[in-house]
Order: C-alpha cells, then sequence, then structure tokens
C-alpha cells in the first residue's frame, strides 16, 4: 500500500494523477480540478456520468475565484460562516461562464466546498485552485473505510492514499444552493 505524505499527494495531483484521501466524513478520491485529463479518469475510476459535475474543494474562498462568479458579502458570510459548527456544507453557486463542463456537468452552476478539516484543508492548500472531491467507491456502492479497502480495489489505479484521519462527520456534506436556499442534500 503506498501512503503519500500532503506535499506527494499535491505532486501527484498536479502531475494528473488520482489519490484517495481522508475528508469530513469519508475517504474521498481528489484529482487536480484544473486538469481535465485527470478529472475524466475520476469519471472512468468510478463508473460516473460526466453530466452530474463534481464538488471542487479547495482551501479558500479566493482560491477558488477562477471558478465562480462573485459572490456578495451576504453571499460569502453565508458559505464562510458554515465552517463553523458541527455540520459542513457544499454550496450551489453561479459559475464563471469560462467555467469548465467537466467541472459543472450539465448545470451553469458549481458545487464547491471551503474546507477546514486538517487533511483536506492541507492538501488544498497546496493546490494552485482545488481539487475535484467524490467518495472513494464505485458509483452508487458504500465508501470504502480504510486505505487498505481503497488499494484493494483502485490500487493499480490511483497513486496512492493521503495520510491523514477522516472527519467526524457520520454523512455526507449538506448540499445546498446559495442564493435560493433550497437543500439538495440534507
Amino acid at each position: 500500500m503506498k501512503l503519500l505524505t500532503y506535499d506527494e499527494a499535491a505532486t501527484a495531483l498536479k502531475n494528473g494523477e488520482i489519490i484517495a484521501y481522508p475528508t469530513e466524513g469519508v475517504y474521498g478520491f481528489a484529482a487536480d480540478a484544473m486538469n481535465a485529463k485527470a478529472v475524466e479518469a475520476v469519471l472512468s475510476l468510478k463508473d460516473r456520468s460526466a453530466s452530474k459535475g463534481f464538488i471542487v474543494m479547495a482551501a479558500s474562498l479566493e482560491k477558488l475565484s477562477p471558478l465562480i462568479k462573485p459572490l456578495t458579502n451576504e453571499q460569502r458570510e453565508t458559505l464562510l460562516g458554515s465552517l463553523r459548527g458541527g455540520s459542513r456544507y457544499t454550496w450551489i453557486v453561479p459559475a464563471q461562464d469560462h467555467c469548465p463542463e467537466y467541472l459543472r456537468g450539465q448545470f451553469t452552476t458549481l458545487a464547491v466546498r471551503v474546507t477546514n478539516h486538517p487533511d483536506a484543508l492541507a492538501l488544498c492548500d497546496l493546490m494552485p485552485v482545488g481539487v475535484v472531491s467524490t467518495s472513494a467507491n464505485l458509483h452508487k456502492e458504500a465508501p470504502l473505510e480504510s486505505p487498505e479497502a481503497i488499494m484493494a480495489l483502485f490500487g493499480d489505479r490511483i497513486a496512492g492514499v493521503m495520510v491523514g484521519n477522516v472527519g467526524g462527520l457520520s454523512s455526507p456534506t449538506r448540499i445546498v444552493h446559495l442564493e435560493s436556499g433550497e437543500v439538495i442534500r440534507a
């Protein structure tokens, strides 16, 4: 099994590879959000439709600025305020017109998450923009719960599993449309 340091994981991503890494509630797969071939490889790895789009996780709202339209002060407060407390949110926000379709899928919006999970944050901080983030599993299967299980199923198709610990969330992050407040996933 190949365990990766934060720096090794970021280098693998920057080289177009896929890694598994601990997030707020599960192990996830990550690819450099700005590398279309790497993102397409995640689709293939998971047997997932490109029309769904991805969550782009970043270390800060500023790092997401090449992909999303400017937010109002109130929207920024809402999004950044969600980093406090026990729940974690993924927000649906208006995408820049030039935001790649491979990230947003069939939508004019983009799902984004600014993370404060220590390991995911350390990784995202090393990336120019952020990473696509999706659970480490096959489409419609339960997320895999250990580096050993991930490597047993995907070992030859990913660079490795980044060291760290999965956070304490017992369910996936909530997904909320920032402009309308509509809850997409509770």
